[in-house]
């Protein structure tokens, strides 16, 4: 990795102390990536080949955000996930997302409600989350990571990371295999995957 995008090179020093061995590009999830170049923390990794989930809340910056990050796979959307309309596990499984090496989560009111949301049957590599100064659910998010086995590793600058297990061989079951939970016809997760297809519909439209 030669250029870093993050605000204070988080995406540098996570790739030098974690992945820098790795040999196979990863997943991403960025939550609240802004216009996705500037203070983010995945485009780095996108440059290495990876590619994954990237959100930002509808408004300019989401449009630069499809200017910016449209290609290499990724699914870009606006829907704001932590809330009713956006939960999380429904996009995990909209999207087919089995497994996640870099969850990146900043510029949210809640990381804890974001989390809650969370289906812990989908294994994740590192996390690195950047609360806002006067988030008062910290302990709650640090709480949910820990129940859930993921490990504090370092702050580093205004950003936590968490450990959880090296990806790149992962074999475990996922919670799409093994049937576990079947998500109705009628819950969000169908509209998130309408979502996407429709973003995905428009982004191709204009490239024409």
């Amino acid at each position: 990795m030669k250029d870093s995008y993050s605000k204070n090179g988080e995406d540098l020093f996570i790739h030098e102390q974690i992945f820098s061995k790795r040999t196979k590009p990863g997943i991403y999830v960025d939550l609240g990536a802004g216009d996705g170049i500037n203070n983010n923390n995945t485009l780095a990794f996108e440059k290495m080949g990876w590619n994954g989930i990237i959100q930002e809340e509808p408004g300019d910056l989401f449009e630069e955000l499809k200017n910016n990050r449209y290609s290499n796979g990724n699914k870009i959307t606006d829907i704001s996930v932590g809330t009713s309309k956006g939960i999380l596990s429904d996009v995990l499984t909209a999207t087919n997302t089995q497994q996640i090496d870099l969850f990146s989560i900043q510029n949210k009111v809640s990381i804890a409600n974001i989390l809650e949301q969370m289906d812990w049957k989908v294994p994740v590599g590192v996390w690195i989350l950047t609360f806002n100064k006067n988030e008062d659910s910290k302990d709650r998010a640090r709480t949910l990571l820990k129940n859930n086995g993921y490990t504090f590793y370092t702050q580093f600058h205004g950003s936590e990371i968490w450990l959880g297990s090296d990806l790149e061989n992962y074999n475990g079951k996922t919670r799409i295999e093994d049937g576990n939970k079947e998500a109705p016809a009628k819950t969000t997760g169908l509209r998130v995957l309408l979502l996407f297809a429709l973003t995905e519909l428009i982004l191709n439209i204009r490239k024409q």
